[in-house]
């Protein structure tokens, strides 16, 4: 296949198996990415090598459009509600691993000169 058709293909597949993991409630985004991993070089091969020497630029500009989309869908309300629940939930995992480095820097260093002055005595 040549570049425009492979891309029209790749982006019409990918619109359909999109709407129909959809309509099963399912993310659009799976679909697209079945699409994707199907028609591909590891499976069925049908992609054009043109589009596989941009591929790079062309996984950039769709991580820009997912982040966008889901920056687009965020409800600024709710997050407002739960906003003390999600830093705490965010904050005490990191702050009792820093609580455990601290103790356990301090145990270490203790343990340290404790063998040190056991061998110079």
């Amino acid at each position: 296949m040549d570049f425009l058709t492979s891309f029209v293909v790749i982006c019409l597949c990918a619109m359909i198996l999109g709407s129909i993991c959809s309509a099963i409630r399912l993310p659009p985004l799976l679909g697209m990415l079945i699409v994707g991993i199907v028609m591909g070089p590891y499976v069925l091969d049908l992609i054009a090598p043109q589009i596989l020497d941009i591929s790079a630029d062309l996984r950039q500009l769709a991580l820009i459009i997912i982040l966008l989309r889901a920056g687009l869908n965020l409800d600024l309300k709710n997050l407002k509600n739960k906003a003390f629940l999600r830093c705490f939930s965010v904050l005490f995992p990191h702050s009792w691993k820093f609580a455990h480095m601290c103790f356990s820097a301090c145990f270490y260093s203790i343990w340290q000169q404790s063998t040190r002055q056991s061998s110079v005595a």
